[in-house]
Formats: C-alpha cells, structure tokens, sequence
C-alpha cells in the first residue's frame, strides 16, 4: 500500500488571512506573470493588471512553489532592513531597486 501525501504544494505561498476578491487577477488569460511582493506571502501576480495571482491557478510544481516561497522570503529579508530605517536602509534600498543586484536576480 503507497502512502500518499496530502501537503499543500502552495502551503508556503498562502497568506495567513486569505487576499480579498478585490485584491486577486480576475483576467481571463494569464499571460505574463510577475514576482512581485504583496506583503503577503504570495508574490505571484498578473503582469496586465498587477493583482495576486493564486499559485495553483498558475499550476507550479511543487519543487517550483517552493523556490518561490523561498525567493519571497529572502526578497523580505531585504524589505525588512529596508523598512528598519536603521544603518542598512540605503543599502537594503539600493538592493530591491537595482534590477542586477541578488535579490532581483533571483526571482
């Protein structure tokens, strides 16, 4: 007997309040996608109108969920330093602006 597992795939992708109607694509293609923080633990949005789109409308597997997940993390490990105002603001600033630094090329 196999034994299957029900984990989430997008778990590490989901907000803890779910994002408001409002706040969701609702464009009836999708046909460019940004990596674009929400303050939200999805970064998935629609490149024609900039809303959160719900990674399992997209279909990521599972492996690539994750990499997402982590690049979100580590993208808001940047805003935090950032948004700290302390010694690392400009270089955290500098950072989430410059489209060739780490963070960016990354995601």
């Amino acid at each position: 007997m196999a034994i299957v597992s029900t984990r989430d795939p997008y778990q590490k992708l989901r907000p803890a309040q779910a994002t408001p109607d409002a706040e969701l694509c609702v464009c009836s293609e999708l046909s460019s996608l940004l990596l674009q923080p929400h303050l939200t633990r999805n970064p998935i949005s629609c490149a024609t109108c900039g809303l959160e789109v719900p990674p399992e409308r997209v279909g990521l597997p599972a492996a690539l969920a994750d990499q997402v997940a982590w690049w979100q993390a580590f993208h808001d490990a940047f805003y935090t330093l950032w948004a700290d105002s302390g010694e690392f603001e400009s270089w955290a600033r500098a950072q989430l602006e410059e489209l060739e630094s780490p963070v960016n090329a990354r995601g």
